[in-house]
């Protein structure tokens, strides 16, 4: 199918699956065996708030975080293929969503539109609530990719500009900055 577009895929931790999200927005669930669509969902009457942009999945791979094209995040039972609801707060434009490794937080960057120019920041979500723990990292160049260390103690963050920061999770300052790419960094892991 032509419209369907994958913007982002992610490997489930305990089953033998992969998820799917993008431009119709839609989130279809693969089995890795038979590379067969075992489930798809999206919202009623339209997609996924519109085209997925990047999904995350919870460690016990019952829920799935997503954001969409046009800036919301949203958190998902994968079991039902229901909202569990959306995160409240002012962010438009989130380039990205990813759960920590304990699945009691996620991180997101946020775009701000101004007359003159964007600001991007990045926002802690906590989990359970769905409102926003700490905005941090307030900068006039877009965040292109985010994640937490396995330990939790680190946030590792990319730019369109080129420049690799590692946050202290706790303090929210960065630890060091690494710059030399030409262009943007798009994926970091």
């Amino acid at each position: 199918d032509s419209n369907y577009r994958i913007w982002s895929a992610a490997l489930m931790h305990k089953s033998q699956k992969v998820l799917s999200g993008g431009r119709d927005g839609t989130v279809r669930v693969w089995d890795i065996q038979s590379g067969k669509i075992v489930q798809s969902f999206r919202e009623p009457g339209g997609g996924i708030s519109s085209q997925v942009g990047f999904l995350s999945v919870s460690p016990d791979d019952s829920q799935i975080l997503l954001s969409s094209m046009a800036g919301a995040i949203e958190l998902w039972d994968l079991e039902v293929g229901q909202l569990i609801r959306p995160f409240v707060g002012r962010y438009s434009g989130a380039e990205f969503c990813i759960l920590s490794s304990d699945g009691k937080t996620a991180l997101s960057n946020s775009r701000e539109v101004l007359g003159m120019g964007n600001l991007d920041e990045l926002k802690i979500w906590d989990m359970k609530t769905g409102q926003i723990l700490s905005s941090f990292g307030r900068t006039s160049t877009r965040y292109t990719k985010g994640f937490f260390s396995s330990d939790g103690r680190s946030i590792l963050t990319a730019n369109n500009k080129g420049l690799i920061q590692l946050w202290d999770s706790q303090t929210r300052k960065v630890m060091s900055e690494f710059i030399g790419h030409e262009g943007g960094v798009s994926s970091i892991d």
